[in-house]
This record gives C-alpha cells, structure tokens and sequence, in this order.
C-alpha cells in the first residue's frame, strides 16, 4: 500500500492538535520555573504545572484538607519513629544486661 496514492483519504479527526496544548504548557510552565526557583526538582515542576494547568479541579478546601492529611501523616510519622527508637534503646539495655550477667559469670 502506497501511503502517498492519491486516492487513499484517511479519516484523521480522531487525532488532537497538540502543539497548542503543548505551547500552553511552555508558556504556564515559564511562570512557573522563574529565576527563583530554576532549581526546582522536575517532580515539583510537574505537581506544580499540573495544579497551575487544572485550577478548576481543586479549591482552598481541597488545598486545606491536603495539608491537613499531610501533617496527619507526619505526625503518625513522628509517632512511629519515637516509639522505634524506644524498642531499640529497650533492646540495647536488655542486651547490655544480658551481657553484664554474662561477664559476671565469668
């Protein structure tokens, strides 16, 4: 099959025009990577980019429950951690006990 026969017409409406999406991206991305932040990670950029892009997905609520379930999350976090640290200064007395008992022993 020739694709360039002349006779042969492709249907091409499913495709989407993407260089205007993609210069819009370019362009709310220039906003945001200015001077001052031109050391953002690209996974910041991307959340950012994305949040700028679909500003009609989320409000101050949606903004304010996200924090709130982050600083859940790390206090829960924080809690884990200090009760880890607890065990492990309970196994290391224990096992300096154990020792101690040992070396008497001998």
């Amino acid at each position: 099959m020739n694709i360039y026969d002349d006779n042969l017409i492709f249907n091409t409406s499913h495709v989407i025009p993407t260089s205007n999406l993609v210069e819009r991206l370019f362009s709310k991305a220039k906003h945001v990577l200015t001077e001052d932040r031109k050391r953002m990670q690209p996974r910041r950029l991307e959340e950012a980019l994305y949040l700028k892009y679909n500003r009609d997905l989320w409000d101050e609520r949606t903004v304010k429950h996200a924090i709130d379930d982050l600083n859940s999350e790390r206090k829960a976090a924080r809690a884990a951690a200090a009760r880890t640290r607890e065990v492990a200064s309970a196994s290391t007395a224990v096992a300096e006990e154990i020792e101690d008992s040992d070396n008497e022993e001998l």
